[in-house]
């Protein structure tokens, strides 16, 4: 598996409001994301 994304500390904020806080993310080829 090749990875395509390596985070750490990410933070995503609307409104003044943090929506989303994410501490490590590792994302590689084929990984999918949401609900199924």
């Amino acid at each position: 598996m090749e990875l395509l994304i390596k985070a750490q500390d990410t933070c995503v904020e609307y409104n003044g409001r943090d929506v989303l806080a994410i501490n490590e993310l590792e994302l590689y080829v084929y990984d999918r994301i949401g609900w199924s």
